[in-house]
């Protein structure tokens, strides 16, 4: 198969990427719907609804790190409005790590091949599908990045090493696993691609200053960076939490650069991508990269001993094997000489990344039916009201629609966000973490927010004093409406008022909304005064 048609059938591959992400006014991907809505703020939203003025304001001074792909979409913005650009980072976000490992295999392998559909698969996975946009941009940056080392410069170490320092800077205004992920490729570049090499003790003894000064050039900016920026860590109750390290979770974790909403389609991409690299073994060879290979296997191998959480960053050890997955991929490139074999290896991953695309498609559109249930069901209360949003789960996640769940994860968390885009409302948990976003709540409604988290169960509602989340203490008398999301699924105990004293005002089978008549601003505010030290937000537990 030629190059030229190889190139194209990838590039296929990802504009399909790219056009799921353009399709959906908000598509479902865990935390996009909150970042659109901050992301339209930032766009100029706060000037077509200036009411918001009143609940919001946006503040470069707060932001330190993760704001690369805000101020991308405040570029784009000036051009294209407030609503395309959070969507167009979505798509970006999500074919960038891909199209980072197909240039680095490019740069050590030479030329297109129809192994690029390999990474093209990988497009569609989970931290690409919780919306992690600025850490998804960070780790296709730093392949893009490390590729160029493979052929497109070469100079003395220092200037190198002054190069790497500024490419780390840069990594870091996306995300802290930008600099991480490119520190990782940069080793496993420098440690070299024979295996033989990796196998004596004195290519490990030639090869120590190099890996030393590889490593300072990426660990002395970060370091200072993260020093001199404001809060670049999310504060939380616990430094770290780990995960069970039973079978289930370790086989979870390490596919997680695999994972879609469906595990028969996972598993089938999978055994395609061992069944293409074994047929190669068998009808032609693997051309591999060693050090790289190690590299991707140990992120892979000490991802399930990672903690979930460290710090306020979330799903730590879920990103690790995402980064792994996708150097091993860009560091092999199979070769089968047999046309009719290697059409067929093609052909059976294209299959795959058609699939896969077809399955989150099919989930998005799902989802979007949810989001005009919640749209409605806000209709009915006044625009610039104050909506605090709750949620349960069903037993059995089995009889959620598609796109509800991912492996246990609701994705429906941030649905409540979109009240500020539809209508001006104000919404607690917008994401306005200091240090990290550019958007801070105005001082009076400061106290019943929180920057960043999932809705409180409905029973929490009834017994408010048992959370440690002020917003949550303080419902009663500072929101006007509650909204109840996954209310056809998981409905309140009591569907006509879900906690006492409220007023059902729209049912909309997956969205169901209430109005408070117990909440007035008056009281809320004596509420607040009467409150101790603020405890802040955390995580939903």
């Amino acid at each position: 198969m030629s190059a030229r048609v190889s190139d194209c059938l990838v590039g296929l591959a990802l504009l399909c990427a790219v056009l799921i992400c353009l399709a959906f006014e908000a598509p479902a991907a865990l935390d996009f719907p909150n970042h659109y809505v901050r992301l339209w703020l930032i766009g100029g939203g706060a000037k077509i609804s200036p009411s918001l003025d009143a609940f919001y304001a946006i503040d470069w001074s707060r932001a330190g790190v993760n704001i690369g792909g805000d101020l991308l979409v405040r570029a784009l913005a000036l051009i294209l409005g407030p609503d395309l650009p959070p969507r167009l980072l979505l798509a970006i976000a999500v074919v960038v790590p891909p199209l980072g490992a197909i240039v680095m295999n490019r740069g050590l392998f030479g030329g297109g091949h129809w192994w690029g559909l390999a990474a093209a698969a990988l497009a569609w996975q989970r931290t690409a599908l919780a919306g992690f946009m600025n850490f998804q941009l960070a780790i296709g940056l730093a392949l893009v990045a490390a590729a160029l080392e493979t052929g497109v410069w070469r100079t003395s170490l220092l200037v190198k090493s002054l190069v790497r320092a500024a490419i780390t800077c840069g990594l870091l205004l996306f995300h802290p696993f930008g600099p991480l992920m490119y520190l990782c490729v940069l080793m496993g570049l420098s440690v070299g691609a024979p295996l033989r090499d990796l196998l004596t003790i004195a290519h490990w003894r030639a090869k120590a200053p190099t890996l030393l000064i590889t490593a300072a050039a990426v660990i002395i900016p970060f370091a200072l960076v993260v020093a001199l920026v404001p809060n670049p860590i999310p504060p939380a109750d616990r430094l770290a939490t780990w995960g069970a390290l039973s079978p289930s979770h370790v086989y979870s974790v390490i596919t997680t650069g695999l994972q879609t909403y469906s595990s028969h389609v996972d598993l089938a991409t999978l055994m395609a991508l061992v069944g293409v690299a074994s047929a190669a073994m068998l009808f032609g060879k693997v051309e591999f990269h060693a050090g790289l290979v190690l590299v991707g296997a140990l992120l892979l191998i000490v991802s399930p001993l990672a903690p979930e959480q460290l710090g306020g960053t979330g799903w730590v050890d879920r990103r690790l094997p995402v980064m792994g997955t996708l150097i091993l991929v860009s560091a092999i490139r199979p070769r089968i000489p047999d046309l009719r074999f290697a059409v067929a290896a093609a052909a059976a991953l294209l299959l795959s990344v058609a699939v896969r695309s077809a399955v989150v498609a099919r989930a998005w559109a799902s989802a979007d039916r949810d989001e005009r249930s919640v749209e409605a069901a806000l209709g009915s209360a006044p625009a610039g009201a104050r909506i605090i949003s709750a949620a349960d789960d069903p037993p059995r996640l089995n009889i959620a629609p598609p796109g509800r769940y991912l492996r246990g994860q609701p994705m429906y968390w941030n649905f409540a966000s979109l009240a500020l885009r539809w209508r001006g409302d104000f919404v607690p948990n917008v994401f306005t973490q200091a240090g990290q976003q550019p958007l801070r709540v105005q001082p009076r409604f400061a106290p019943i927010s929180t920057p960043s988290g999932g809705p409180p169960s409905v029973e929490t509602l009834s017994a408010p004093k048992l959370t440690d989340r002020e917003y949550v203490r303080l419902w009663r008398q500072c929101f006007q409406y509650v909204l109840v999301m996954n209310a056809d699924i998981a409905p309140p105990a009591d569907r006509r008022q879900a906690a006492p004293g409220l007023q059902l005002v729209n049912d909309q089978g997956f969205a169901v909304l209430y109005r408070n008549p117990s909440s007035d601003w008056p009281s809320c505010q004596r509420a607040i005064a009467a409150q101790p030290a603020a405890s802040g937000g955390g995580v939903r537990p």
